[in-house]
């Protein structure tokens, strides 16, 4: 006699009754006073309490910082660090809205130091852009064109006391240090297709100094590309290696500026095809024509720095 084979009545039973045990200790974990859930709501609510504690403690550290930027001075010696012995700030990369600040605190021990502030004052007016950094470079951006501001530095110790710089003016820049007007023939990868503007200032001022050759980079060839400088600038290069049978990358590039009615001679700089960077030429405010002496001169990248 053959015997069946099969799930019970009373397994079936006992398997949904498990199930069930199973299910309500898993709703009592997620949703019970000690839940996940509740537990989820709770470190919720603990993180925004410490965001708040924290917002308050840094508004009143800036208050704070804010009494002492309201002075001329810091007169109260109370007030100003004997940690730090003294401190002077550089300005440079000055553009039309941004510039940047490097603040050197002279100190015995580097971790006395908590943070470092530029304040920016634009001449003639109560206009203030404030910023703090755990770093000595500061950029400030936000600025506008063509307007002076007077800029102080104030370095913070480890005892929330203070040492503040004497103050400095500045102008910015009617617009960019540098900006590509037009090109011809000038590409990024034949000689005789010119890439536009818009795709030459992308190759040559997109951060990466290894464009992969030709095919990425700046090309010049018998054309030209014209630039305008809006201050004294160096520019520092990296070119890459190109040849063809019309020649090969590495040859001279003619400098030639615009004197209100014609381009004339103005530098020829020896260019270099290596990647590495080098200091390709010094320009004063103006317009200037770039090409090459001899095809072909190659770019990968453009790094501008103004010069005061």
């Amino acid at each position: 006699m053959r015997k069946n084979e099969g799930i019970t009545l009373i397994v079936l039973i006992i398997t949904i009754i498990v199930l069930l045990i199973l299910a309500g200790v898993g709703i009592a974990t997620l949703t019970g006073d000690n839940g996940l859930f509740a537990r989820a709501k709770q470190a919720k609510k603990e993180t925004e309490v410490v965001q708040e504690e924290s917002n308050t403690i840094l508004k009143d550290y800036e208050d704070k910082i804010g009494q002492i930027v309201n002075e001329n001075d810091i007169n109260d010696t109370n007030q100003e660090s004997t940690l730090i012995t003294s401190i002077d700030f550089e300005i440079s990369n000055i553009q039309d809205t941004k510039l940047e600040c490097t603040i050197n605190a002279v100190v015995d021990n580097n971790s006395s130091i908590l943070d470092y502030h530029i304040y920016v004052e634009e001449d003639g007016t109560t206009n203030k852009i404030a910023k703090f950094s755990n770093l000595n470079i500061v950029n400030i951006e936000g600025l506008k064109n063509q307007t002076s501001y007077n800029i102080y530095a104030i370095v913070c110790d480890i005892d929330g006391k203070f040492k503040k710089t004497k103050t400095k003016r500045i102008r910015t820049l009617s617009g960019p240090l540098l900006k590509i007007i037009s090109t011809e023939k000038v590409s990024a990868y034949y000689s005789n297709i010119s890439a536009t503007v818009e795709e030459l200032t992308k190759y040559l001022f997109d951060g990466n100094t290894q464009n992969g050759g030709a095919y990425n980079g700046c090309l010049i060839g018998s054309g030209n590309i014209i630039i305008e400088v809006g201050g004294k600038i160096k520019i520092y290069a990296y070119g890459h290696g190109y040849s063809d049978s019309a020649g090969n990358t590495g040859k001279r590039l003619v400098i030639q500026r615009y004197n209100g009615t014609s381009y004339e001679d103005y530098n020829v700089v020896q260019t270099d095809d290596t990647g590495e960077k080098y200091e390709l030429t010094t320009l004063e405010a103006g317009k200037y024509k770039l090409k090459a002496e001899i095809p072909y001169v190659s770019f990968d990248e453009w790094e501008i720095e103004q010069v005061n």
